[in-house]
């Protein structure tokens, strides 16, 4: 008689944990279909993709990613551009805006929603949305072109190292790290960043229409701006949060009540954008240099 008790307690304190790991599983269940589609189990109905614009762009082709997943989900009708940014690669800034000018000519409203930082390439990314939200408190603006080189030749002389070059043209090896640039070098790449700035110069004033052309010119050395300056300046349209421009977009496209929020972001992980953040741009451990960069500093 004990032993069956006993086995009939254990049997009872089985179906118990059975019981609970089901009940955990369904909520789970119910909690993720409520939110999105993150365990590809989405919610019927037309939703608005939140595309993650995070970090240096051009380090990897994330944002390029997830705007290509977008393209294949038929239920996506509008897009939230969540740009939290210092900016980044030219080339990179120059696809992933001509990728949403995509979505745009089929018909698709598009909505920035600039975070903490959305400065530089960042912003130029914003551009790019029929209208931009802000923080009163975001960084922006930094309309510019920045090109960096370490320079260890004081090093090397030091160490008694020397560097030798063969060269075909007299400015192949501009930029190397073991000699400072010459005038006519610098000269040179000024004359192209000038050009590269004038694009990006461009893009805004075609952008924010409302804005005179001298206005947007002489916001474009470089400068950051709070969210209510870019406000009150006109290069951004309202101050308010993700959420809300969340529902703005679901507006736009002519979704009832409440939109379904979808995201495809792959997180980076925590070492690599601690990594990231503390390497200076000009190193070769970064992956930035040399290059390009719409970026903040």
């Amino acid at each position: 008689m004990a032993s069956d008790s006993r086995g009939w307690i254990m049997g009872c304190g089985v179906l118990f944990v059975v019981l609970l790991m089901l009940s955990g599983l369904a909520m789970l269940f119910v909690s993720m279909q409520m939110s999105g589609d993150r365990l590809g189990l989405p919610r019927p109905g037309p939703k608005v993709g939140v595309v993650e614009v995070t970090g240096v762009l051009g380090d990897d082709d994330d944002v390029l990613e997830q705007l290509e997943r977008f393209k294949e989900d038929s239920s996506i009708r509008a897009l939230v551009l969540h740009v939290n940014c210092p900016g980044g690669a030219v080339g990179t800034t120059q696809r992933i805006i001509a990728r949403i000018e995509s979505f745009k000519e089929e018909g698709m409203p598009v909505v920035a929603a600039l975070d903490d930082v959305a400065a530089s390439g960042g912003y130029y990314v914003a551009t790019a949305a029929d209208s931009i939200f802000a923080l009163p408190g975001t960084l922006t603006g930094s309309i510019g072109v920045i090109m960096s080189f370490p320079d260890f030749s004081a090093l090397m002389k030091k160490l008694g190292v020397d560097h030798q070059v063969v060269k075909a043209g007299p400015y192949k090896d501009a930029g190397s790290p073991f000699r400072p640039l010459t005038p006519e070098e610098r000269g040179w790449m000024t004359d192209v960043l000038a050009d590269v700035h004038e694009q990006f110069i461009t893009a805004v004033i075609a952008a924010r229409p409302a804005m005179p052309a001298d206005s947007v010119r002489a916001m474009a050395d470089g400068r950051f701006f709070s969210g209510r300056q870019a406000y009150r300046a006109g290069l951004v349209d309202r101050l308010t949060d993700l959420d809300e421009a969340v529902r703005a977009a679901g507006r736009m496209a002519g979704i009832k009540g409440e939109p379904i929020i979808v995201r495809k972001h792959k997180e980076t992980p925590a070492w690599q954008r601690w990594l990231e953040e503390r390497l200076p741009a000009g190193l070769p451990l970064s992956g930035r240099w040399p290059r390009l960069e719409y970026r903040w500093r």
